[in-house]
């Protein structure tokens, strides 16, 4: 039993970062740029710049008096902690096949086990990024998603309140400035992308990264749109990187997900996010970073089963910092 705690700890913690962190798009971006963060803490906040001082500058002349003044310029948004698992769950029946040898066992218990919960966490990861919540005020128990980030809507993120007229710089970014166009429809073209990309711009340096994710249909339109242009280069038509087909457009990396295809079929396939990682944070604590917990018995109650059961462990929370710097639409098509 022993032996067997810890090689499913083993395998699994040693390839969580391969099968986990780099299979999903969005995790894998974050590692990338060093954005997944293992801290504790009571909370998770941190101040943001939600102005500029630029009212303040005067111009004058040398015998006018120059003005003073100050101008609030930080908030300080906070986030709970999010907790979920994923159990890893085997019977005695499994467990005495497994000792047997290959001789008798039908298949590999650790791998398969150590298979099963890094692919159920990968799927249960991917649905909580890109999907909305039941609420966006923090008081929900899941992992807070990329849509209850960048959602227009009138609803807290971070514990502060955001409407279409006020703070809007809390919101996601509205590309034809109304902050009400997410759900709106729009075609996929080179346009919009481009539209898209010009309004996360204005709130960052414009040299910094961006990714564009989407699912299959919106990802073959503008690869269509690209090859009949001949806009892609021999590197960047199909470069493959984590696993994910790719394609650049205007330097920006547009990255397939194909989780996106299999959520929730209809509404997640409009998906269209445009992302800048830099305001972005995977906070997991470090206790409870998709560690193993080792197996358990069960049978040492009354009524007890005679299994073994394990689980894998994450706290934590996504986070946006700066959600106008990023783009979600949600009815592409």
């Amino acid at each position: 039993m022993s032996n067997l705690t810890a090689t499913t700890r083993e395998l699994y913690e040693r390839s969580v970062v391969k099968q986990v962190f780099e299979k999903l798009a969005l995790f894998a971006m974050l590692k990338e740029g060093r954005h997944i963060a293992f801290k504790g803490g009571r909370k998770i906040q941190r101040p943001v710049e939600m102005d500029t001082t630029e009212s303040l500058m005067q111009d004058y002349t040398p015998m006018e008096g120059m003005t003073g003044g100050s101008k609030t310029i930080l908030q300080l948004p906070e986030f709970t902690w999010k907790y979920a698992q994923m159990p890893v769950q085997y019977t005695v029946e499994e467990e005495i096949q497994n000792d047997g040898g290959v001789d008798t066992a039908p298949v590999d218990l650790v791998d398969t086990l150590v298979q099963a919960a890094q692919n159920g966490t990968k799927r249960g990861f991917a649905k909580r990024f890109y999907t909305s919540n039941t609420t966006t005020t923090d008081s929900g128990k899941k992992f807070q998603s990329v849509c209850d980030a960048l959602c227009h809507a009138a609803t807290p993120y971070g514990s502060l309140a955001r409407t279409t007229a006020v703070r809007t710089w809390w919101m996601g970014a509205s590309v034809d400035g109304t902050w009400t166009d997410q759900a709106a429809a729009y075609t996929p073209s080179i346009a919009l992308f481009r539209q898209a990309l010009d309004r996360c711009r204005q709130y960052r340096d414009p040299g910094e990264k961006w990714y564009a994710i989407s699912g299959s249909s919106i990802f073959r339109a503008y690869k269509s749109q690209c090859e009949a242009r001949t806009l892609y280069s021999r590197e960047g038509s199909k470069l493959m990187r984590y696993g994910f087909e790719t394609l650049m457009i205007d330097g920006v990396e547009f990255v397939l997900d194909p989780y996106l295809d299999t959520m929730t079929p209809g509404t997640t396939t409009k998906y269209f996010f445009l992302i800048n990682p830099e305001t972005w944070e995977l906070r997991l604590h470090p206790k409870r970073s998709l560690k193993f917990t080792g197996f358990t018995w069960q049978g040492d109650q009354v009524g007890g089963l005679d299994a073994y059961l394990g689980r894998v462990m994450a706290t934590g929370n996504l986070i946006c910092w700066q959600p106008n710097a990023n783009i979600w639409l949600s009815n592409v098509a």
